[in-house]
């Protein structure tokens, strides 16, 4: 007997990874201190596609990724459009960030991560809240086909997109 190794979440890996993140790691109530390109981008498009969070715990005891209780922890958020999302020990690399990534800096650096709400039931988008208030700003990530990461602002109003798309007859 063989296993084939998963290569991209489906519903039933997004709700489990969304509970996990919600109930046994420290990454809400965490700041963001950086973004930064996770790959080097598509051969083919030349477009990025995986972004690491740099998120930090401030005040009292956290757990990191490894499970270390340390003070002022520092937790690395993976998310690769269309295939998945987690935490990892991996070091950003140094790449020259892409446009979208200076926008993910610039609207959610020092806000904190607030929610992650999977939409729907058992479908392949995640909401990811950060800041609290009229100034909260959401990152919804779609887990389907290429995938989008889509930056929106606390009234869902369209601030960045990963990847825009053209649809016939619609101009």
């Amino acid at each position: 007997m063989s296993f084939k190794t998963k290569s991209r979440f489906d519903g039933l890996d997004v709700s489990a990874m969304v509970h996990h993140l919600r109930q046994k790691t420290s990454i809400l109530g965490s700041k963001v201190v950086n973004v930064y390109d996770g790959d080097a981008g598509d051969s083919k498009t030349t477009q990025h596609q995986t972004y690491l969070f740099k998120l930090a715990s401030t005040g009292g005891t956290t757990t990191s990724n490894t499970g270390d209780a340390s003070a002022n922890a520092k937790l690395l958020l993976l998310i690769e459009s269309g295939v998945r999302f987690h935490t990892t020990n991996s070091p950003p690399t140094g790449n020259l960030p892409s446009n979208f990534c200076m926008k993910l800096r610039k609207h959610l650096r020092n806000l904190r991560l607030e929610s992650i709400t999977q939409l729907g039931f058992l479908d392949r988008v995640v909401d990811f809240r950060f800041g609290s208030g009229s100034g909260n700003q959401h990152l919804i990530v779609e887990l389907y086909g290429r995938g989008n990461l889509l930056l929106c602002d606390g009234e869902y109003r369209i601030l960045a997109l990963l990847r825009n798309h053209d649809y016939e007859g619609s101009k």
